[in-house]
Order: structure tokens, then sequence, then C-alpha cells
């Protein structure tokens, strides 16, 4: 089959889908205009930061050794602003114009709550590396977790807008023993995982009940960071399921494996270009 025009082939292949499988990861997000790599936001809503040698948001990613008040005032500002801020627009609501009549699933790493926020039935959106809606201990001495707009009520308007860093000593602790806590998104093997087992329940169901249906995997994004979680599982959904197809939409890393033949193909472009082909092939 050519994919000359993958707009077109990608919005035939959905009217002929009797299912469609939504991969997102942080690619999407970007497009929507949360973009860790971005220098010139950093800049501007991090100027402390700047000061410290950190030129983006990816450079915070597993960052290690620093002050407790000084990660809490980045962490309480970016959540802020990807999960509690204005809701962008033309990516995600756009995507889900395209699948909300039809049966669908989205399986995502993003943390931002952009799909739910945008639309999207949260009974079918599967978050397994988190979301920055709650935190938790970072022992844990238990399996709750907390709302994280309440850290961001109370501890945001204390940070140094020049150091962006909490007061000494003033930094959030667990409820329950006083101890440090983080955001509750996967870090580690104190990831508490609970908020999440109810959508891998549904998810599994979901692939249960269309696997052998004529399925549509869309993948968004999703390069070789966590390749685990959207990536690989793809390609291996789709080399076992001879009525599947599969659409992977990156700037970088669109390559599809050869020997799903033409029942895959790589589309290199940004998500809103590809989203404005499918959309506008649509009757």
């Amino acid at each position: 089959m050519s994919h000359e025009n993958p707009g077109e082939s990608v919005a035939r292949w959905a009217a002929e889908a009797e299912a469609i499988l939504i991969g997102a990861g942080s690619g999407l997000s970007a497009e929507a205009g949360f973009d860790y790599t971005d220098e010139a936001a950093f800049a501007r809503s991090y100027p402390g930061l700047v000061k410290l040698g950190f030129r983006k948001k990816a450079d915070l990613i597993g960052q290690v050794g620093l002050p407790p008040e000084l990660e809490w005032g980045y962490y309480l500002a970016n959540a802020q602003e990807v999960r509690f801020g204005p809701v962008p627009t033309g990516v995600y609501d756009r995507l889900h114009r395209l699948v909300a009549e039809r049966d669908h699933f989205v399986l995502t790493t993003n943390a931002d709550g952009l799909f739910v926020r945008s639309g999207f039935d949260p009974d079918r959106v599967f978050t397994p590396q988190g979301d920055y809606d709650r935190y938790q201990c970072l022992t844990p001495c238990t399996k709750e977790t907390w709302p994280t707009a309440e850290l961001i009520r109370n501890y945001l308007p204390l940070v140094d807008h020049e150091t962006q860093a909490l007061p000494k000593g003033r930094v959030p602790a667990c409820p329950r023993c006083g101890g440090p806590v983080f955001l509750n998104v996967r870090g580690g093997d104190w990831f508490v995982e609970d908020p999440y087992v109810p959508a891998s329940r549904r998810y599994q169901d979901w692939l249960v009940s269309v696997r052998n249906n004529r399925i549509l995997l869309v993948e968004f994004g999703s390069g070789f960071n966590t390749p685990g979680w959207i990536r690989k599982p793809f390609e291996r959904m789709a080399r076992s399921w001879p009525e599947a197809r599969m659409v992977r939409v990156n700037v970088h890393d669109s390559e599809v494996p050869p020997d799903l033949g033409a029942r895959a193909f790589g589309w290199a472009t940004r998500a809103r270009t590809a989203l404005d082909a499918w959309e506008a092939a649509v009757p």
C-alpha cells in the first residue's frame, strides 16, 4: 500500500478500524506547548534556575543533590503550569474530535492530564507513569496519595521568583510520617502505583475485547526514552494481531519494523501537521 499521502492513509485506516488505540509520549505534549527542551520559555519562567546553569526543563529530570527548597520551587511551578494551567488547544482537542465517536483507548506516558482535560473519557485513559495531580510519601509509609493542588495553594506563593526556591526549611512533607514527599510519578521503586491499577485493568480488558478486531494503533511522539511502555508494546501488538495496522508519528525515530510490511508506516512529521492532514482527509 502506498503512503504518498499519509493523511489520507491514516484517515482511511481509521474509518475502516473497529477500534483505535492511541499511544502518546512527550512529543505530543511538546506539540501542545509543553516542550521540556524549550530554552527560551525556561529562561522566562525560571530565571533563578538559569543563574544556576540550567537551560531547560529536561535538565531537571533526574537531577539529584539540589536543596529541597530549590527542587520544590521548581516542581510546584512546573506542576501549576502543565497540570493546572490553561489547557492548550489545537492538538489534544483535535485528536479527540477525530476519535470521539469511535471505540478507542489511550495509553500515555505523559503526567499532565491533557487527554482528560481535553475531553477524553477518564475511564478510557491509562497513565502508567503517574500524574502530577497527586503527590505521595517518598518512603513510602502509606499507599495513600494526596492532591497536588493543595501543595500549590499552600507553597507556591512562598517561592522566590529570583531564586526559584522556597524559604529555608519550608518544604512539603508527608502528612502521615513527616518525611519527604514527591509527585506521584514513576521514578523509582518508591512509586505508589495504586491510583492507576483500575485504569490498567480497564486497559487490559479493552485490549482483550478488541484483539480479534481490525484495530488501528496510532502512536504520537514516543521515542526511546521509555520505549517499554508504548513503542515496543505497539510493535508487539501489530505483529500478534493480523488485523492490526499501525501508524507511528514522530519527527525523529518514526521508523517501523520492516516485517510489519504494508500494515504499518512511519510518519516523520510533527503531531500537529499529522492531525491537520488526517482531519483534512476525513470525508
